[in-house]
C-alpha cells in the first residue's frame, strides 16, 4: 500500500529514491521482502562505499556476497531477481594510536573473548539468544558444569570459587581463575557466582528494545529452555516420557501429539524447526544442572540492567544489530558456516577449487576434479543456499559488517 501510494507522486513529477540493501533483508519473517523493490522499474544506483570499516574488513564482508551470488539465490532467480549482486569496499582508514597504525581494520581467527579487556567494549553478535547465552554462561565461569558426571542421574553438588591469580590450574577468564570442587550444599554453586561476577567478570549489556528482541526477547528464550529442561527431565527408570508442550511457546507444536525429548529432537530435524537448536543444545550441554546455570545468567546478567554505556561486554543478535556500529565485534558460532554449506553441483573437467570440491561416492583419489582440472572457469560448482531462504546468509552478512576496527 506504501509503494502504491509513493508510486502515485510519479504522476506530478515527484522524484522518488528508494533506499535499502537486498543483502540486508532479514526481516522477511514480518513482510519485508526485497522482492517487492526488485519487482519496481527504477533505475540502480549502487552505493558500494563503506566509511564504517577499512578493507580488511571488507574482504571477509564480501565473502557471504560472494556465496550469495553462486548459489541458487540468484542462478535460479534470474528471471525475478531477489538482489543485484556487489561487493563492499571499506574505505575507512585509522589514526595511529600508540604509534601504530592498522589500516583497513584487524580482522582474527582467534576468540577476542580470551582477552577482552583489551577490547572492551567487545560487541557479540548471534543469530540466536540461545547461541549468546551459551558465550555468557562461559564468561560467567559456568562452562566447568557442562558435560558433567552423573551419580543415578541425580548430580552431585559443585561449589565455585573465584580468585585472582597467576598460577596454573582451573578456567583462566582474563585473570580470574575458576576452580570447582564438591560440597555438602547446592546452594553455594549460584551463591559463589553471584558474589563473583560484579567483582571480577565482565559488565555484560543486552542490546534491543521491545517485545521482540532485548532483555524481553531473552525472556521468552529462557522461559523455553526451563520448559524443555522438564521434557528432558520427564522420565522414569527406562526410557524418556511424553509430554505435551504449551502452544504460546513452542508454535510449530501447536498441533502435535504429546512429545519425548527424543521424538521433539526428530521433529526438529525432521522439519528442519532451527528455532530450539540452542535451547536443546544447553539442555544437552548442563543436563541436570541446566536450571543452576540459567538461575545464574538472569540474576547475574538480566536482573543486573547493565547499561550499554558502562558495559565490557555487549550481547546482541544480527536482527538488534541491524543499523547499528561497534568498535570490536566478534561472530558467534550459531551463524552460518559456509565451508558447511557449499557442494558440487556438476563436475566440469575445467574446475579447480580444491577448498569446496568433494569426492562423490564411488570416487577414488586419482578421479577427483581437483586431478584433472584446469582451473580455468568457476562454472561447475554453487553453494547450497536455499533459493528462497535468503534470511541466514544475509544475517551473516549484516553481523560481519558491523565493526568499525576489529
Amino acid at each position: 500500500m506504501k509503494l502504491r501510494d509513493l508510486l502515485s507522486k510519479l504522476i506530478i513529477g515527484t522524484h522518488i529514491f528508494f533506499v535499502g540493501d537486498s543483502a540486508q533483508c532479514i526481516y522477511g519473517f514480518r513482510g519485508a521482502k526485497s522482492s517487492y523493490v526488485m519487482k519496481l522499474t527504477c533505475i540502480d544506483t549502487k552505493l558500494t562505499q563503506s566509511w564504517r570499516f577499512g578493507p580488511n574488513i571488507a574482504r571477509v564482508a564480501n565473502l557471504p556476497l560472494y556465496a550469495k551470488e553462486h548459489s541458487k539465490q540468484t542462478t535460479e532467480n534470474s528471471r525475478s531477481p531477489r538482489w543485484i549482486p556487489y561487493r563492499v569496499q571499506g574505505v575507512r582508514k585509522e589514526e595511529e594510536e600508540g604509534g601504530d597504525s592498522v589500516r583497513g581494520g584487524l580482522v582474527k581467527t582467534r576468540s577476542l573473548l580470551e582477552d577482552w579487556k583489551q577490547f572492551k567494549p567487545l560487541t557479540l553478535v548471534g543469530r540466536t539468544n540461545g547461541g549468546l547465552m551459551v558465550k555468557a554462561m562461559d564468561l560467567l565461569g559456568l562452562g566447568e558444569l557442562k558435560n558433567l558426571g552423573t551419580v543415578d542421574g541425580i548430580l552431585g553438588s559443585y561449589d565455585v570459587e573465584f580468585h585472582q591469580s597467576d598460577t596454573e590450574g582451573g578456567v583462566s577468564l582474563g585473570g580470574c581463575d575458576v576452580e570447582y570442587h564438591q560440597s555438602d550444599t547446592e546452594d553455594k554453586l549460584t551463591s559463589a557466582v553471584v558474589d563473583a561476577t560484579s567483582k571480577n567478570l565482565p559488565k555484560i549489556h543486552i542490546n534491543g528494545k521491545g517485545d521482540m528482541s532485548g532483555t524481553k526477547k531473552w525472556g521468552k528464550a529462557i522461559k523455553q529452555i526451563r520448559i524443555l529442561y522438564e521434557l528432558f527431565t520427564n522420565r522414569d527408570e527406562t526410557d524418556y516420557l511424553p509430554m505435551s508442550l504449551p502452544s504460546t511457546d513452542f508454535r510449530e507444536f501447536a498441533n502435535e501429539d504429546p512429545v519425548t525429548w527424543e521424538s521433539f529432537n526428530e521433529i526438529c530435524l525432521v522439519k528442519e524447526i532451527g528455532t530450539y537448536v540452542m535451547a536443546v543444545e544447553i539442555v544437552n550441554m548442563y543436563k541436570q544442572n541446566t536450571l543452576k546455570a540459567i538461575d545464574a545468567f538472569e540474576s547475574n546478567i538480566m536482573s543486573s540492567k547493565v547499561s550499554e554505556t558502562e558495559a565490557d561486554i555487549i550481547l546482541t543478535t544480527c536482527h538488534s544489530a541491524k543499523g547499528l556500529e561497534w568498535d570490536h565485534v566478534e561472530i558467534c558460532d550459531d551463524l552460518l558456516n559456509l565451508s558447511s554449506t557449499s557442494y558440487m553441483d556438476s563436475l566440469g573437467s575445467t574446475i579447480r577449487h580444491p577448498s569446496f570440491l568433494k569426492v562423490t561416492p564411488g570416487q577414488t583419489k586419482s578421479e577427483t576434479p581437483l586431478e584433472i582440472s584446469k582451473g580455468d572457469t568457476r562454472n561447475g560448482w554453487q553453494f547450497a543456499l536455499s533459493s528462497f531462504k535468503d534470511e541466514e546468509i544475509n544475517c551473516l552478512y549484516v553481523a560481519l559488517t558491523r565493526a568499525k576496527k576489529t
